[in-house]
């Protein structure tokens, strides 16, 4: 559907060259781009990021952000997923664009260990039922455990159950914040517990 979509957008532009007042040119442009994108084509960063310079001005503009962010957050580029987050408003995306940028954010905040920063992304999404609560919880507590925000941290590891992808990993922390507070009974059972 992408495909055929961007082949009639293209097709629309290319009729237009020789008018001199295009009125849907840049709507054009950008169902192009986000067909790119959609489409996982390797240039879509720099279609992306043409438009924007083209028309900065764009009401599209957080989302677009949004997906260029993204697309270096794909590929690890945590440092420029960062520069074109901080361009985003949140209240110009869908609900669910909205949680996958703020948790994607935290998750490139928390792999530049910038702690503080990450920690705000991940208490978001922890108020509420967001696809992203389960990881969000643990990635909260673990920023606040970086930070030294042991009571925080230790409430949330704690409640993180069983069924929990991160909850070996959560005990764990747990267990270290009860040694750093000096809780060596707690300590000493629950470390009982993550040894049977």
């Amino acid at each position: 559907q992408y495909a055929v979509s961007s082949q009639y957008f293209t097709n629309y532009l290319n009729q237009q060259k020789n008018k001199k007042v295009c009125e849907l040119c840049q709507e054009a442009e950008y169902y192009i781009a986000i067909n790119a994108y959609k489409l996982r084509d390797r240039n879509a960063t720099n279609i992306l990021e043409s438009y924007l310079e083209k028309y900065p001005y764009t009401p599209m503009r957080s989302y677009i952000n949004f997906l260029i962010g993204h697309s270096y957050y794909d590929r690890t580029k945590f440092d420029d997923a960062i520069k074109y987050y901080k361009q985003v408003n949140d209240l110009y995306l869908s609900e669910e664009d909205a949680d996958e940028y703020i948790f994607t954010k935290g998750y490139a905040l928390l792999s530049k260990k910038e702690y503080k920063e990450a920690s705000r992304c991940f208490y978001t999404l922890t108020g509420f039922n967001s696809k992203y609560k389960n990881e969000a919880e643990y990635y909260y507590a673990y920023c606040e455990f970086s930070q030294q925000n042991y009571t925080d941290a230790l409430e949330t590891f704690i409640n993180i159950g069983e069924e929990s992808k991160f909850y070996e990993a959560a005990q764990f922390h747990a267990l270290q914040i009860y040694d750093r507070l000096q809780y060596r009974s707690k300590a000493v059972t629950l470390g009982k517990q993550l040894v049977n």
